[in-house]
């Protein structure tokens, strides 16, 4: 029931995915997709040579930053989104995003 109503709030980009049997899903983004322009856009500004940009979906993780977004703006406090990019093995991606 929970991970329901979340879904209906998830960015309208985010891909179909059933969560029955996993947490997240990762996605590649297709280079011909806006959402690729923007997310590459830092890496061209800095020169950093990109072979593949992909998109985890975590339904778990989105709704937790939800909540914590709305207690923060309950309390009338400022709510700063930061996007930080983060190298990782795919070996490790697993245990990063489990935890």
């Amino acid at each position: 029931m929970m991970l329901q109503a979340v879904l209906k709030i998830v960015p309208d980009y985010w891909d179909d995915a059933s969560y029955d049997s996993s947490r997240y899903h990762l996605f590649e983004i297709n280079n011909s997709d806006t959402e690729y322009s923007i997310e590459i856009e830092p890496f061209i500004r800095e020169r950093v040579e990109v072979k593949t940009l992909k998109r985890i979906q975590n339904p778990f993780q989105y709704g937790r930053f939800q909540i914590r977004k709305e207690q923060k703006q309950f309390r009338h406090d400022i709510v700063q989104k930061i996007k930080c990019y983060h190298c990782i093995s795919e070996a490790d991606l697993n245990i990063a995003l489990e935890y």
